[in-house]
């Protein structure tokens, strides 16, 4: 693993494994050849496809560019020729050949292939992210705007306290409001149940959705 962050290596040519790509040719309505193809058609679909689209329309003109050498000091595993774009070029072959292994074969009940005939290029993650800090970096320097890296825990902690502020402050106005239609001798009670129950449904949710993720 040490070598992919030192990017030696980048191509991968399969996603379980020989073995279980073999198994799943020979069970194609398995369970787990099932679920292996719908992760597949998801990539294809919701990730793989629209990068391939985005790079292949703004790549040549909207990416931030290291110098060649910077480029071979950076990811030895670049390819001879294109180097900064290697990538690049392998995410929109591989996305090109997964579509069509998708369609040509797959959509008609061929599944003697699991795995498009080139690889897939595991650098092109580390390479968008490390080319969107520069890009962050400049907009900083420049004063386009200030961007401060948070931690996820950071983060949640924040919302949490934000969550926390809300339901005191609805809190404290359902009792001044409710002190205020005691002393008027009225009603009216429900909508601040309601106001009450509802921003303790959001900070549910919220709270949720962050303790789920920890």
């Amino acid at each position: 693993m040490s070598n992919y962050w030192k990017a030696k290596w980048s191509n991968v040519n399969t996603f379980v494994g020989a073995t279980i790509e073999a198994d799943m040719i020979a069970n194609p309505h398995s369970p787990f050849a099932k679920l292996y193809r719908c992760s597949f058609r998801a990539n294809v679909r919701y990730t793989w496809g629209p990068l391939r689209d985005l790079l292949s329309q703004y790549s040549g003109h909207l990416m931030d560019w290291q110098t060649p050498e910077e480029f071979k000091q950076r990811w030895p595993c670049g390819e001879q020729g294109i180097l900064r774009n290697t990538f690049f070029t392998r995410m929109i072959s591989f996305a090109n050949e997964a579509q069509l292994l998708v369609e040509e074969y797959w959509d008609k009940d061929d599944f003697t292939r699991m795995f498009p005939p080139v690889a897939f290029p595991a650098q092109i993650s580390m390479y968008l992210l490390t080319m969107a800090g520069r890009v962050r970096q400049k907009m900083t320097d420049n004063g386009i705007g200030e961007h401060k890296s948070m931690s996820d825990e950071e983060e949640k902690k924040r919302l949490l306290k934000d969550v926390s502020k809300l339901g005191t402050k609805v809190n404290e106005e359902k009792s001044s409001e409710e002190k205020s239609k005691k002393k008027k001798g009225g009603g009216g009670k429900s909508k601040y149940v309601a106001a009450g129950a509802a921003a303790g449904a959001v900070g549910a949710a919220v709270v949720n959705s962050l303790t789920a993720t920890a």
